[in-house]
């Protein structure tokens, strides 16, 4: 709809085509009725000025040649229009998030009202620069002010009425006297005067209507419809309202956001709670109002999936300001020192926070990890890069001792600290040839880069690996000998130990070597004695009737009986090579005695493959090596069954 101003320069601009003399006939169609004389200057005139507001305009009133303006959140520009090169900026001074809903200004230009959407009223007066809250006023949502103008001045309003949003009248009076410190407040008195109810109860039928159980399914079904409707007649309370009775709460969380009221829209997150809603609306809340949202997440526990909340830190902390990178490590030590998070993108990220904005943490947090490379939680590789490019060197030391990479892990901390550099050194236990390696660069080190023979000698002292000899080639030709002089003789004296020990042993060794002739000697006389009556151990048949194997543990066996014991105990190797022997030794001629001949032809057969004596001895050493009741073959067949399973269901059917 056109305003009463547009209406009047159409109106104006159409008379201004009319021919002289031709009068126009009939009333126009607007609602604006020209009735003005012919050379009668125009009432209105609009031009455009050359004034562009630093922010946005959000209200406006004019009065008694006093323009005031809202600009943003939070400042006023004032200018007297006789004056409006000379704009005065006032600032209101809120660091909540309250907006201007409205601004009064009355007939004198010299009382200015400002109604905050946070139900506060500010004052402000023509002559002052200060903002000074009305404390009498606040929890009301002023909409409408009427001043007096029979009794008020630029001293005083003198009594005014004020009408709320919520339908009451007040009765009030303002006097613009600041006094001192404990002077009197602008507010003289504010008092209810008139509540109008009609507002109150069509709310109230109006909310019925809307909860009532009987209409829900269809106001359920039209529900978009309903939401349009409302926001068109701009009833922002009950479409909030309507969206909560339909738990839509998507709809109402984004109607926060949108008008700012941030901290409501995370009041609706936190009492539904929400996973889903706090995944998509978190990246909009976390600009504004970042330890709040935080507080929440954290009160939400392991509800929330932190991987899905990554994006959103990302975000917020891309600025690198110190705020904003403590929020998001706050909410990433409580995930993974609280909820024990083992995600690597979790451990990740805290690594790539500590990295900007916390070094200290950074190597407290590696050093807490451990050293085990299977054991960590986070990228290796990713976190060496991460070190590297931020500079942090002890962090990179100990990532490269994670990995087990000590000799750049020693290159490293020989350019940070030596002590650093030796304990890495210490690090490869089993791999004496290593660490003799690492002492080397650390004495190179110390003697070339640093020139310090004292700490070159104390790196012999640390490490016994190393030797005087080692070290020597490092040192400039001009360095006396005075330097060396303990550590030269502490060498020698460890190489007479040494050839001492080695000699001792020596001597063990000729004494343990002599004794083991003599237990040879002793061995080859034994013998033992069998009598007619033995009996073989397994077939309990004399034992003298076929070859036997008589062991120094008394147990007596046939050869066949024996090898029959053996066989199932032996490995299958061992098996196949039993086989061959007995296979062997079944085509192998008998031996025959007092023949020059047949001495020919055994040499002849040893040439050619092995004796009979010799397949024979080993035959001998692979079954009678020990004795089948005493030896390990009877220990590795504990858990053998007493009766084979192939013949099981034979044996239990011979016990029927």
């Amino acid at each position: 709809m056109a305003s009463i101003l547009d209406e009047y320069e159409d109106s104006l601009s159409r008379s201004a085509v009319l021919q002289p003399g031709c009068p126009s006939v009939g009333i126009p169609h607007s609602g604006y009725v020209n009735a003005q004389l012919e050379k009668e200057a125009p009432i209105f005139t609009k031009q455009r000025i050359d004034f562009t507001p630093s922010e946005r305009i959000t209200s406006l009133v004019v009065s008694c040649n006093q323009l005031c303006m809202s600009l943003g959140k939070d400042t006023l520009l004032r200018i007297d229009l006789g004056k409006a090169n000379e704009p005065n900026h006032v600032e209101l001074g809120r660091k909540d998030d309250a907006k201007v809903h409205k601004m009064f200004l009355d007939h004198t230009g010299s009382h200015l009202l400002i109604a905050l959407s946070s139900t506060e009223v500010l004052y402000v007066n023509r002559n002052g620069q200060k903002v000074r809250p009305l404390a009498r006023w606040k929890g009301q949502l002023v909409e409408s002010v009427g001043w007096n103008k029979a009794l008020g001045s630029e001293s005083s309003t003198g009594p005014i009425l004020v009408g709320t949003a919520q339908g009451q009248i007040f009765e009030a009076e303002l006097s613009a006297s600041e006094g001192g410190l404990f002077g009197p407040a602008p507010d003289l008195y504010f008092r209810p005067l008139y509540v109008l109810n009609l507002y109150r109860e069509t709310r109230e039928h109006f909310r019925a209507f809307l909860s009532s159980p009987r209409h829900r399914e269809w106001l359920f079904a039209s529900r978009s419809s309903i939401h349009e409707l409302l926001a068109s007649h701009g009833d922002t309370e009950h479409m909030v309202y309507f969206a909560v009775i339909m738990q839509d709460y998507e709809r109402v969380v984004a109607y926060h956001c949108q008008h700012e009221a941030y901290e409501e829209a995370l009041a609706v997150l936190a009492r539904h709670r929400d996973p889903q809603l706090f995944y998509k609306f978190s990246p909009t809340l976390i600009r504004h109002i970042p330890r709040q949202l935080v507080d929440a997440w954290i009160e939400m526990g392991s509800r929330l999936d932190a991987r899905k909340l990554i994006p959103a830190l990302v975000s917020y902390s891309q600025g690198g300001e110190a705020q904003q990178v403590s929020q998001a490590i706050r909410y990433m030590e409580f995930c993974v020192n609280v909820l024990g998070e083992t995600e690597q993108a979790i451990h990740n990220y805290l690594l790539s926070l500590y990295a900007r904005g916390q070094p200290a943490s950074l190597l407290a947090y590696l050093e807490q990890a451990g050293t085990s490379p299977h054991r960590v939680h986070y990228d290796l590789k990713y976190a060496l890069r991460l070190c590297a490019e931020h500079g942090h060197h002890h962090a990179c030391v100990h990532v490269y001792k994670v990995l087990e990479l000590y000799e750049e892990a020693v290159d490293l901390a020989l350019q940070v600290d030596v002590d650093l550099a030796k304990q890495c050194a210490d690090l490869p236990e089993e791999d004496e040839e290593l660490r003799k390696k690492l002492w080397l660069k650390i004495a190179r080190h110390v003697v070339q880069e640093e020139e310090d023979v004292q700490t070159a000698m104390a790196c012999l002292a640390s490490c016994p690996l190393l030797k005087i000899e080692d070290v020597l080639p490092f040192f400039p030709d001009f360095v006396t000998i005075d330097h060396f002089k303990e550590a030269i003789c502490s060498s020698l004296k460890a190489y007479n130990h040494h050839i001492q020990e080695l000699q001792r042993e020596m001597e063990e060794a000729t004494a343990s070597a002599q004794r083991i002739r003599r237990d040879l000697q002793e061995l080859r006389g034994r013998y033992g004695t069998v009598e007619p009556q033995d009996k073989c151990a397994t077939c309990d048949f004399p034992l003298l009737n076929r070859p036997f194997y008589l062991f120094l543990c008394g147990h007596m066996f046939h050869a066949d009986c024996l090898l029959q014991a053996v066989r199932p105990g032996l490995p299958a190797y061992k098996q196949a090579r039993l086989e061959e022997l007995q296979r062997k030794l079944g085509a192998a001629p008998p031996p025959t005695k007092g023949s020059a001949r047949a001495k020919e032809a055994e040499g002849g057969a040893a040439a050619a493959g092995p004796s009979r004596e010799q397949l024979k001895a080993d035959l001998d050493e692979l079954v009678a090596a020990e004795c089948v009741y005493c030896g390990e073959l009877m220990i590795r067949s504990i858990d053998r069954p007493f009766i084979d399973p192939q013949h099981y269901e034979e044996e239990h059917l011979s016990w029927l």
